[in-house]
């Protein structure tokens, strides 16, 4: 099983920067602004879906839009925890909310899209 999870994310992953939440906005003229970044490769399932059906209906009487993003991590690169920033591309970065256990080779923490706004000058992958 690990050996097709591993397989999957080399297939499937895109590169990313995880860092510390600043504490001060990011200015890139000035060094001690810029975090301390961990490059890693990231699965990020970020998609919306109906959720709440009756199953076994065709009624669509109980459905609602949800989005709960979560990204898959390998436990060879980092332990996420909350607070992290996991920056993928230029406006696009996430905040870990909570992280689940270890699923054999691979961590999943669920996250909360960040306002492309607060992604300004957030360091991303090249």
């Amino acid at each position: 099983m690990d050996r097709a999870r591993g397989t999957l994310h080399e297939i499937m992953s895109v590169p990313a920067l995880v860092f510390d939440a600043p504490s001060v906005p990011i200015d890139p003229s000035d060094p001690a602004t810029i975090p301390d970044t961990t490059p890693v490769t990231v699965r990020v399932h970020d998609q919306w879906g109906m959720v709440g059906d009756l199953k076994g209906t065709n009624l669509s009487y109980a459905e609602v839009s949800d989005n709960s993003p979560h990204i898959v991590f390998m436990k060879s690169e980092i332990s996420p925890r909350r607070g992290h920033i996991v920056s993928v591309k230029p406006g696009v970065a996430y905040e870990v909310e909570y992280v689940d256990p270890p699923n054999g080779i691979s961590i999943t923490a669920n996250v909360s899209r960040m306002k492309e706004a607060k992604t300004l000058n957030f360091p991303v992958p090249s």
